[in-house]
């Protein structure tokens, strides 16, 4: 009832794919395939040639349904493996959509791409596949490390017959398209899979060889249960701690924010200096108290804190105020160099353009003024709006005004 609504082909595919696991290995069916298959070897190719054809011909129909959506995916899939290229090591947890906004202005700027390819790019929070973004977090020995996880332990529970082995079957093919391990409660559902799919009905993990190390540990056993309570009994009262300090000062932040209708950003300035080292980690925080600060002419403590924003975000809009920054400091080659940023990083934006204009006609650098206002009058942008039109008409007063210059 629920997965035609949402219109997901990453449940579909994640679905169809348990459903066949389940059908062949919980049935008599996978035999007499295999005894059909025996006796009619030329009919057995005919199928799989049609079966082959049904499958790519679900694929294309899959990939026609929201092209757009396809297209930004197989982009964003191939900025997760230029990073894991250029960080080995991994760009660090909880960074990934900062070395994606990197690495995507990279591949705008000095890579051969397409013009849809900078139509479909995008500033994403997560990758849209679990495996590579944890590999562009830990690098690639953190790939190859949370696949083999994930395979090895699924095939252990199908091959038990558990329902726990289907499900993370099911969670590991979903995880391929999406970002499950992104929702908490799906987090844990995925341990507790994990856990379920290598457990054996008498308690030990695995067979053979894990039963051999796990017997030699057996002594231990006794030991186990209350380092663990005492453990706990550590650690999460620090946890709670540090959570209920984070939520209340996000729930302050909200309560401050309010003041950014009545452009009160010195409120903002304020409070944020109180609760940033709780929430130096939140790039929606970071950006906010970033553009208060340099609202309030406090530019170079902007630039420190919007940079710090970057990390985690691959939102332009970070370098777009820092290029802002600078321009006010009229240091005009840092602020090109960041408006730069930003308009690599979603080539499609037209705001970056403008900034640039903007800073080149106050700089009295009246060519690149008109080169730049020209480009930007002349570019595919993905959505026009009331916006974009004004930017457009101001650009066109500046290209019409330094057209000398060219």
């Amino acid at each position: 009832i629920v997965l035609p609504a949402t219109m997901s082909r990453a449940a579909w595919v994640a679905v169809a794919v348990a459903s066949i696991f389940v059908v062949l290995n919980e049935s008599h069916i996978k035999g007499y395939i295999g005894r059909w298959l025996a006796l009619n070897r030329w009919r057995g190719v005919m199928v799989a040639a049609v079966a082959t054809i049904g499958i790519a011909v679900g694929a294309l129909w899959a990939y026609s349904v929201k092209q757009d959506s396809a297209n930004g995916r197989l982009l964003m899939w191939k900025i997760d493996m230029l990073i894991m290229l250029d960080n080995p090591l991994g760009a660090g947890i909880g960074k990934f959509a900062g070395a994606f906004g990197r690495e995507q202005a990279t591949y705008f700027k000095l890579m051969p791409h397409s013009e849809g390819e900078e139509i479909v790019a995008g500033c994403p929070e997560a990758a849209f596949n679990e495996y590579m973004q944890f590999g562009a977090e830990t690098g690639f020995l953190g790939f190859i490390l949370l696949i083999l996880l994930v395979a090895l332990s699924a095939y252990k529970g199908v091959s038990r017959h558990t329902p726990a082995g289907y499900s993370l079957l099911a969670l590991a093919v979903f995880a391929m398209f999406s970002y499950p391990f992104g929702v908490p409660s799906l987090r844990v559902l995925f341990v507790v899979m994990l856990a379920l799919s290598i457990t054996t009905d008498d308690g030990l993990i695995g067979t053979g060889y894990y039963e051999v190390v796990y017997s030699k540990w057996r002594k231990f056993q006794s030991f186990l249960p209350p380092f663990i309570i005492i453990l706990a009994m550590v650690i999460m009262p620090l946890l709670i701690s540090r959570g209920y300090k984070y939520v209340a000062a996000q729930d302050k932040w909200e309560q401050t924010r309010v003041w950014q209708s009545s452009e009160r950003y010195d409120y903002l300035v304020e409070d944020g200096a109180e609760l940033y080292d709780i929430l130096k980690s939140d790039y929606r925080f970071l950006y906010d108290y970033g553009y208060a600060l340099h609202k309030q002419g406090e530019y170079q403590r902007s630039i420190e804190v919007l940079e710090r924003g970057r990390e985690y975000s691959s939102d332009p809009m970070f370098c777009n105020i820092i290029g802002k920054n600078y321009q006010a400091l009229k240091l005009w080659d840092m602020a090109e160099t960041y408006f730069d940023k930003a308009h690599h990083m979603i080539p499609s934006r037209i705001y970056p353009l403008y900034l640039s204009a903007k800073m080149y006609e106050e700089s009295e650098q009246y060519l690149k003024a008109y080169n730049t206002a020209n480009k930007a009058l002349h570019m595919k942008i993905k959505v026009e709006s009331e916006q974009t039109l004004e930017l457009k008409d101001e650009l066109q007063v500046i290209a019409d005004k330094y057209k000398p210059y060219s």
